[in-house]
């Protein structure tokens, strides 16, 4: 039903540019507490996301791949130098 389906899309972390050298741009309805985590889940950056819309500067992390993580949803993006 229509009600399903937006519930599905509020519930969904998108990230931009992906891949990015400087800033991702987090776009979610979810608010609260976002990890960006490396593939061994250790915590690199954490920060706090009140709006819809919420640029994190990752220009100082090594090239790789990330998580970031609100809540109990979780995407992928990659760092280019």
């Amino acid at each position: 039903t229509q009600t399903e389906v937006e519930d599905i899309l509020i519930e969904t972390i998108i990230v931009y540019p992906n891949p990015t050298k400087e800033n991702i741009v987090v776009r979610s309805d979810i608010k609260g507490e976002i990890e960006i985590q490396n593939l061994l889940g250790e915590i690199i950056i954490t920060t706090t996301k009140e709006v819809e819309r919420k640029v994190i500067d990752v220009s100082n992390l090594s090239s790789g791949i990330y998580i970031i993580k609100i809540g109990q949803k979780s995407s992928k993006f990659f760092k280019n130098n």
